[in-house]
């Protein structure tokens, strides 16, 4: 009985890692990638802290965020969390900072991140996460230069084009998708953040969501299938339907 509780508590919590020597390795040669890939292309490193106020996440994801990542009262009692991811946080600093940041707009940052989700394979509570934005470009370059730098990345760890495809997302198609089955504007950020978890849970939990949001049956119906698209000749062939 003794054993089992000493074991226990020289194991580390659920969903966390160790990262021995050899782990080591790795992370840091991934790390060096990212700073490097990240400076060729110009972009201004920045850092925020793991601990955040969690309203800064309610915001964005809704109260139902709390559930799903590490929140808690300090001392003071104010409600704070372990950032589930750093954008966020880079909102917060680069609009309380902006005249200490590039004006080509061009950041980036590498930062440990938790959520309180089921652990699964390959998928832990905790993970890093490296974040590249440019703020106040509104025309495709801005898409391209991230695609690309994030094509630079793989490339410089090995990986050739017959490894990896590109996917890219359009906010602008889906909600013109949501008006064309009817969607109410006031629902898009609801839909927005169940359609996020998509890879994560199986489709009778989306339904039910999607239903306490306000879709009808045939709304969510609609939807999954049109999430289910895996490219443009896909996209043209369900836009004609």
């Amino acid at each position: 009985m003794s054993e089992n509780i000493t074991k226990q508590k020289l194991e580390a919590v659920r969903g966390m890692r160790d990262f021995l020597p050899a782990d080591w390795v790795f992370r840091d040669k991934l790390m060096t990638i990212w700073n490097k890939v990240a400076a060729d292309r110009g972009f201004s490193k920045y850092e925020t802290p793991i601990v955040e106020n969690l309203e800064l996440f309610v915001r964005k994801a809704g109260e139902e965020i709390s559930e799903q990542i590490y929140a808690f009262q300090d001392k003071s009692e104010r409600e704070l969390a372990l950032r589930p991811e750093i954008t966020p946080s880079m909102v917060r600093i680069f609009t309380s900072n902006r005249e200490a940041f590039p004006s080509s707009g061009k950041i980036y940052s590498i930062g440990q991140c938790f959520r309180y989700e089921r652990t699964t394979r390959g998928r832990k509570r905790e993970h890093f996460q490296w974040n590249i934005d440019i703020i106040g470009e509104k025309s495709p370059a801005a898409e391209a230069w991230l695609i690309a730098s994030a094509v630079n990345v793989m490339t410089e760890l090995g990986f050739t084009a017959d490894d990896f495809k590109v996917r890219v997302n359009s906010r602008e198609i889906i909600t013109d998708y949501l008006s064309k089955i009817g969607v109410s504007e006031d629902l898009f950020n609801d839909v927005f953040i169940l359609m996020d978890k998509k890879e994560k849970v199986e489709k009778s939990y989306l339904m039910e969501e999607f239903a306490k949001v306000g879709l009808s049956t045939e709304q969510a119906e609609s939807l999954y299938a049109f999430m289910e698209i895996k490219g443009l000749e896909d996209l043209a062939a369900f836009a004609d339907t």
